[in-house]
Formats: structure tokens, sequence, C-alpha cells
């Protein structure tokens, strides 16, 4: 940068005023800007008539503030320690022929910056007092801006935390619901499976509100995969998990059980009205044909149905599916059947529903309230 060449100090009382409002303006208007020490340092120079000057923020020199073609202001230590152990500007003559100034730039009591002049001649009595008029002025620009810095730098890092939190949220978020989704179906994963049960078990007894359980077993599962290969019995799987998806309310739970079992938690909905569900998911697979390369695959599946009652924990309940479901099974696969609720644990006895019949039981409504439940026909 070149050397400053600081016009004439005005000799009169308003013209001094109006300089030091037009720098009280100019700090005003910088404070809302860019940080621009290099400004603020100009303004002093000029009351002053000096050629060089630095800031020192703390031990840091801003470099950026430095004005002169001579190199780095360098001002004797003794001179800046007694400007800032005293607390007031100290001007004196230096080694070099120049006149040192050092003024303390604070707030208060407490110093934030320390303005550092050199000039060829000696600074006149009223360049120095104007100076100690506008150094406060300069204090509190200085104080400001860094103290906008450190907000900056705090909210900087707050957004990075932020930023990561919810990354990490997210991820959070997605592993769970992988945890909770079966990949392959799209259905509920078995910790799905048992985490809704449980709560809508509580909520049935807590609310008095039927809750039936459907099992459901794909036929011969071993021999599509012998016979077709398991990428079709992925296939398979794929397809009834679709199926479940899209025929159950917002209210049931569609979740894979294991392997190519699967099971739906029917709130608000008695046996009846189960067996007519189950029925029509048997009927759709049994009307559905998988074409794979090495042929058609023709789709069958068992249901076992079992509604809660009094006593019953979530293990009963499921174990009073697997029960009708077994029986389904053993009596010839592709049927629905429901539990006994009256029978002894163990036995296998069944209250079967006729196919032809179209029993009341199941509401078909996404919004219901827990007192009044209307029940639809199949």
């Amino acid at each position: 940068m070149t050397a400053i060449s600081p016009p004439p100090l005005p000799h009169d009382a308003s013209g001094v005023l109006a300089l030091l409002r037009q720098f009280a303006s100019e700090a005003s208007r910088l404070s809302q800007a860019q940080p621009r020490y290099d400004r603020l340092l100009q303004q002093a120079c000029m009351l002053v008539g000096a050629s060089r000057g630095a800031l020192m923020i703390g031990n840091t020199l801003a470099q950026a503030a430095t004005l002169g073609s001579e190199g780095l202001l360098d001002l004797p230590r003794d001179l800046l320690a007694e400007s800032m152990l005293e607390r007031q500007l100290t001007s004196r003559l230096l080694g070099n022929g120049s006149w040192g100034t050092a003024v303390p730039l604070q707030i208060g009591p407490d110093p934030v910056a320390q303005l550092c002049l050199e000039s060829a001649e000696a600074p006149s009595a009223m360049g120095l007092d104007m100076l100690r008029t506008y150094a406060p002025t300069m204090a509190q620009f200085i104080y400001e801006t860094n103290a906008r810095k450190v907000l900056k730098k705090t909210r900087e890092a707050f957004e990075e935390k932020l930023d990561m939190a919810l990354g990490l949220y997210d991820l959070y978020h997605a592993a769970v619901g992988e945890a909770m989704t079966d990949r392959l179906t799209g259905v509920g994963s078995r910790s799905y499976f048992d985490q809704r049960l449980s709560e809508q078990l509580d909520h049935a007894r807590r609310y008095r509100h039927p809750l039936t359980l459907v099992m459901v077993d794909v036929d011969h599962f071993k021999s599509i995969n012998d016979n077709y290969g398991h990428p079709a019995g992925d296939q398979v799987l794929a397809g009834i998990g679709a199926l479940l998806r899209g025929s159950v309310r917002l209210s049931d739970v569609a979740a894979r059980y294991g392997g190519e079992e699967f099971a739906l938690i029917l709130p608000f909905t008695e046996s009846e009205g189960a067996w007519i569900l189950a029925d029509r998911l048997r009927q759709s697979l049994q009307e559905w044909t998988l074409i794979v390369s090495e042929g058609l695959v023709q789709v069958t599946a068992s249901f076992g149905l079992a509604v809660l009652t009094d006593g019953m924990d979530a293990r009963d309940l499921v174990k009073a599916a697997d029960r009708a479901l077994y029986v389904a099974k053993r009596e010839g696969r592709n049927q629905v059947r429901v539990a006994d609720p009256l029978s002894p644990s163990g036995s296998f006895p069944l209250a079967t529903l006729e196919k032809g019949v179209e029993p009341q039981g199941r509401a078909t409504s996404a919004n219901r309230n827990d007192e009044t439940i209307e029940r639809n026909r199949g």
C-alpha cells in the first residue's frame, strides 16, 4: 500500500465535531458490513497525521490493517507496554526521529485492541484529543466485529454438529426402518411383528375390543425352491408380501414371521371377519400363476386363525393360530381353519367355517372409535 497523505485537520470546533461525526458514522456503517480494519486505521492516521499504522488485537497484528509502504510497523515494546499498562494514549519521539503513538482501545476497563501509529512529526494536541475521543468508537467496532466472528464460528460449529446429528438421526431411522421391514417382501419384520402384537394385545385388553391373529404358510414351498430355483421362491414370497400389503387396513399389521410363513394382526376383528379376509387371500393366491423361465408356478397357502380371549398372552395367541394352521396343513392345505377358543391348550379341535357362508365380523373402515365398531359383511 502507498503511504498515507493525511488531509489538514480542521482548526475550529465545528469542523472537529463534523469530522468526529463523520468518523462515527463511518464506523457505524462498517459495523454493519464486513470487517474493514484498514479503513478505521486510515481514519486514525488522519487524525494525528501518521504515515503508518497497525492494529494489535490480542497479541496478533492485524495484517490487513497495516498501512504504509515501508514494511510492518515496529514500535518499541516499552511504548506499547506503557500505553497498555497505563490504559491511556502514549506518544513520544522514537530513536529513528519519528513519533510513535500507542492507544489502548478498550470498553470500560477491558482492552480489546491497541492502536499503533507512526508519524514524521509530533502529533498536534488537537489530533491527539480527537484520537482519544475516537478510540472508544474504534474499540466498540472491533469488539462487535470479533463478537460476530465468535458468534459466526459458534453458529457454524453448531450447524456442523446439527448436520451431523441430523445425519445420525436419519441413519438411525433408516436402520430402524430396515430392521422393522422385511427387505424381500416389504411387510413388517419378525421384530416388528413381536412389537406390534404386544401393543395390540395391551390395547385390546384395555378397550375391550376383539383381536384376531392369522398365520399364513405357503404350501409346498420347498418344492417350489427345488423345482424352480430359489429366485422363483423369492418371487413367490415377494408377491405374497405385495398381496398382503394391498389387502389389509391401516390399523392391521402384515409381517413375515419367518421363512415362508406370514402373520396378520387384525384389531377390531372377530373370527368371522378374519376368516372372510383369509379366504379371499387364499383364493387370490390360488388364482395367481407366477411365470418363470423354468415354467409356471402355482401357489397356494394355508391359513390358521385365533381370536384373543381372556387370560391369553402373545405366546398363547400365536400357539393357538399355529395349531389352526397345523390342522389346515394336515387336512389337505389350501384352506382356512379357525382355532376353537374353548379348546384346552395343546389340543386341536377347530371351529371350521363353511366356505359358502359369509359371516359378519370384520370392520373395513380405517377410521373408527374405540366404543362403536361397525361390522361389514364380506
